[in-house]
This record gives structure tokens, sequence and C-alpha cells, in this order.
């Protein structure tokens, strides 16, 4: 049925109502996703896990609960809507390369209040997104600057992407998946007004951050309040 409606829209529909049409179907799809994940917080009993691991993608992480839109996570959520945990339940909250998918200051934010009412006191939020001030400082220094060879050395964009310019576009729009891209004054300026103190930026850690995350990446953690 999904394939027939598409294949309709391209038919029948403008650009703008094809997208719609597709827009919809997606946010459809996250939308019973979301519910299953519910469920299954009821059914397993999940309400108080010790650790979470947000917009896991395929990286799942042993002793952590891992949380994505789609299988294979352990659990399936529409982040937007916040975080269904009892308060004061994780010690751990972390998260690569979900953020700059959601838009800003809403419904990030929100979010940012949740990691901090879901967190225990002293708790800490740890994640990565990209780094965003690489590469527009890297821009006025020509196609040999050390982000546009990391470009050509990492599967980061399309092979099309061939100008600095096109580069600093797919960095902020990645075919309209990225929402805002982060610097660290911007990070912290969003995490402080929610509420986590002892905004910082920290190294590479080999034993929670993905290898394929190294290069190019903001990490940054937070804490909540004692």
């Amino acid at each position: 049925m999904k394939n027939l409606l598409i294949s309709v829209a391209r038919w029948i529909l403008s650009p703008g109502e094809d997208e719609g049409v597709r827009t919809f179907l997606k946010e459809r799809g996250i939308s019973l996703h979301h519910r299953q994940g519910l469920r299954q917080i009821r059914y397993r009993s999940l309400h108080r896990p010790r650790k979470l691991n947000l917009g896991c993608g395929p990286h799942k992480k042993s002793d952590f609960l891992s949380i994505d839109l789609l299988p294979p996570a352990d659990l399936t959520l529409d982040l937007r809507r916040g975080l269904p945990f009892e308060s004061k339940c994780c010690q751990l909250i972390f998260s690569e390369h979900l953020f700059e998918h959601l838009d800003y200051p809403e419904p990030i934010s929100h979010l940012f209040r949740e990691c901090l009412r879901v967190l225990k006191p002293n708790g800490t939020l740890s994640f990565s997104v990209p780094d965003t001030e690489w590469p527009l400082i890297d821009y006025r220094d020509g196609p040999d600057a050390p982000y546009f060879k990391a470009c050509a050395e990492h599967p980061w964009h399309p092979k099309d992407c061939t100008t600095r310019l096109e580069h600093i576009n797919y960095h902020f729009r990645q075919e309209r998946e990225h929402r805002f891209a982060y610097d660290f004054e911007t990070a912290e300026k969003v995490l402080k007004a929610a509420g986590l103190l002892d905004v910082r930026t920290r190294a590479y850690y080999p034993t929670l951050d993905s290898e394929h995350r190294r290069v190019g990446s903001l990490f940054v953690s937070a804490r909540k309040p004692a």
C-alpha cells in the first residue's frame, strides 16, 4: 500500500504535495513504532533504566538501553516527545550524532529538559554532534584545508560533493535530515538553559564513542545538579 501511494503521488501531485505525502507516511510509521516502544516499556518493566543510548541506529551498546526511531534498537521511540521513564533513575545518558536531527530550539530543548529530569543527581549527559566550527573555519583556507581533505578520506558526504560549499551545505542539511548545526557555544547555551551544569568539551572516549565518530565530532558532557 505504501509503494502504491508513493507511485500515485508521483503521478498526480506537485513536488510539494508529493513531499507532504512522503512526510505523512514517514511520520505515521514513526508514530506506530513509538506506540510499540511504549508498550514494550510496560510489558518489560523498563521504566527505570540505568543507562540510556539515545539515537543508537545500528550501534547498540551493552549495559545501555538503546533507543531509536526504528529497529533494531532495544526500544523504538520518538524522542521529540520526551523520555517516558521515571525521574531520577538514570546515571548516564549517551548519544552520538542524534541531536542535530531535531529542530532547534524546540523540540531539542524539551529533550534536554527531559534528560535533566530522568538523570539522577550528579548524573551525566555525554554526547557528540558534527563539529560545525571546523568546516566554517577551514572554508576560508581553500579546498586543501584539513576539513575538505577529511571529507575526501571519510564517507561523510556523497561523491558528487566536490566544491567547498557543497560540502558545507551537506554538513548543515544532509538531505534534509540535519535540522540544526552546533558549535560548543550554542550547545552550552541550550544545555544550561535546560538546567544542566558543568557543560564542557571532552575527549573522544574509545570505550564509549564509536570509532567512526572519532574524527569530525564535537564531544560534550554536562551534569545534573546534586
